[in-house]
């Protein structure tokens, strides 16, 4: 006959996660038959926190690129606004604080260009660089920005066309708080 181990038999909530190779202690549901699990020590703490920095910077600047080759050669003020904005207040809650501090430095010293969709994607670019030089990575000739993130297409229609939406940046005044715009 054969036996199973105690933790076989413990609940489901004592099974713990095992997310970037490291162990978690149990969740606070468990009972008092649960091992105890001691927590991840401090450098695996450390090399966790690093690599969630570095995912969400990636996400970050992979949202902003994206926003910037969608954004008009001709922005409206509203446009142009709302991309400030953005810039200003990533400055504010990004969540990394020495990333945010640094980031509003560079933002002070060169502020965002947003008239006209070209020059943000070359300001995007070359505030990245600057970025990328801090924590010693390569940098990005800007020179090969507008090839490197192209605008997306908006609708199934453009897609099916052939079409990019960069023209009229896809319309980004014509959705938010207040839904569609009327035309």
């Amino acid at each position: 006959m054969r036996t199973s181990s105690p933790a076989a038999s413990l609940p489901l909530a004592n099974i713990t996660s095992t997310g970037l190779g490291l162990s978690s202690p149990p969740l606070a549901s468990t009972t008092a038959l649960a091992p105890a699990y001691p927590a991840p020590a401090a450098s695996a703490k450390a090399t966790a926190a690093a690599t969630a920095k570095a995912e969400v910077g990636r996400a970050t600047w992979t949202l902003l690129h994206t926003l910037a080759a969608q954004f008009p050669q001709k922005p409206s003020r509203q446009q142009q606004k709302d991309a400030r904005t953005l810039v200003d207040v990533l400055t504010r809650i990004y969540p990394c604080g020495d990333c945010a501090r640094h980031f509003a430095e560079l933002v002070k010293r060169e502020p965002p260009v947003v008239t006209s969709g070209p020059e943000f994607r070359r300001w995007l670019c070359s505030v990245h660089n600057r970025v990328n030089s801090r924590l010693g990575k390569p940098t990005f000739n800007c020179d090969l920005v507008e090839s490197r993130w192209s605008p997306l297409g908006c609708s199934p229609e453009e897609d099916d066309a052939g079409e990019l939406g960069a023209a009229a940046g896809c319309d980004l005044l014509g959705v938010g708080a207040k839904g569609p715009r009327r035309r």
